[in-house]
């Protein structure tokens, strides 16, 4: 369809419909705003950074036995470069750095999926204090605007998926982000 035709059409349905809209109460927020300056965001992404360090000491303390077994190896390694040793010695000594290679690349590869494991645990546990942030957000804003009689609001800080802000202009006195955000950090400690 043609970008002009289709501007003409929407432009004429927006006419057609502006006596609907007339008495309309519109308002707009920043979620943006409102997310950073929530107080319980804060303290969820504290308690996330304390799950996030004791995974990093958790996975420090299961990659030291790798790190151990990774030092026997370069010995074992040094060991069997002694030109003085025996053909049978050094056989020996390769077989039993072959046996601990395997091992250890079986540790690593253990390691490496419990990392990937604990990484999407992390994820979805960061994803999940988020959208349940937002949820509180959300219904907070759903409050103040029942309270104020907004029957429409926009979130001034969404942007399309072209990279256009959803809202291009909204006079200051459309936004209630600073009311929103009172009432949302009113219970603040």
């Amino acid at each position: 369809m043609n970008k002009k035709y289709l501007a003409f059409v929407s432009a004429l349905a927006l006419v057609i419909a502006a006596p609907a809209f007339a008495n309309v109460k519109i308002a707009t927020v920043s979620m943006e705003r409102l997310f950073d300056g929530y107080y319980k965001r804060e303290e969820a992404f504290d308690r996330l950074s304390s799950v996030q360090r004791q995974a990093q000491e958790e996975a420090e303390e299961r990659a030291a036995p790798l790190q151990r077994m990774q030092e026997e190896l370069q010995e074992l390694e040094e060991r069997a470069e002694n030109q003085l040793l025996s053909e049978e010695a050094r056989a020996d000594l390769m077989q039993e750095f072959n046996m601990k290679l395997q091992r250890l690349q079986q540790a690593a590869q253990e390691h490496r999926r419990w990392e990937q494991q604990k990484m999407q645990e992390l994820q979805q546990r960061q994803q999940t204090i988020r959208m349940n942030l937002i949820e509180e957000i959300r219904d907070v804003v759903l409050a103040v605007a029942r309270e104020d009689g907004v029957e429409l609001v926009f979130d001034t800080s969404d942007v399309t998926g072209s990279g256009v802000p959803s809202v291009l202009y909204a006079a200051s006195g459309f936004d209630m982000t600073d009311k929103v955000m009172r009432e949302l950090n009113r219970s603040a400690p």
